[in-house]
């Protein structure tokens, strides 16, 4: 029996799952964030050229640990001609993530920024769902 060839669907499930957050290394961000002037630390969690997705460790000494997935997604690429159907893909995006419970934010250079604070035991699931919904054809996780 032939191997079947891997569908839209498994390829984004893979390269979301070699994204996945090291959460061994989530200590060494929580120092960093200890010790920074601003008491906050940031790492990317993956990026291609119309998106980056990373997660914001806040440690103030006066207050609990938090943590946020900060997405930034480019709505309209630099110098192209805008499409429906690109459009349409990033309208998908940014439904899905305020419908998860993201804010957002818009800048003057057509990025958006998507914020949202979660606990720690939700970190690793969050940013796989967020890519696989950011890298998906259609803007929608199947």
């Amino acid at each position: 029996m032939a191997d079947k060839a891997p569908t839209d669907k498994a390829e984004d499930e893979t390269k979301a799952k070699e994204e996945s957050l090291d959460l061994a290394g989530l200590g060494s961000l929580i120092s960093l964030a200890r010790s920074s002037e601003d008491h906050e630390a940031y790492r990317v969690v993956a990026a291609r050229d119309h998106f980056r997705v990373g997660l914001v460790v806040n440690a103030a000494p006066d207050a609990p640990i938090s943590f946020r997935i900060e997405v930034l997604l480019q709505i309209l690429a630099k110098d192209t001609q805008p499409s429906i159907a690109d459009l349409e893909r990033m309208h998908n995006i940014l439904e899905n993530l305020t419908k998860r419970g993201y804010s957002l934010d818009h800048h003057d250079s057509c990025w958006v920024t998507c914020e949202r604070a979660l606990v720690v035991d939700d970190i690793d699931n969050e940013c796989l769902a967020v890519i696989a919904i950011v890298q998906s054809k259609k803007g929608v996780r199947t």
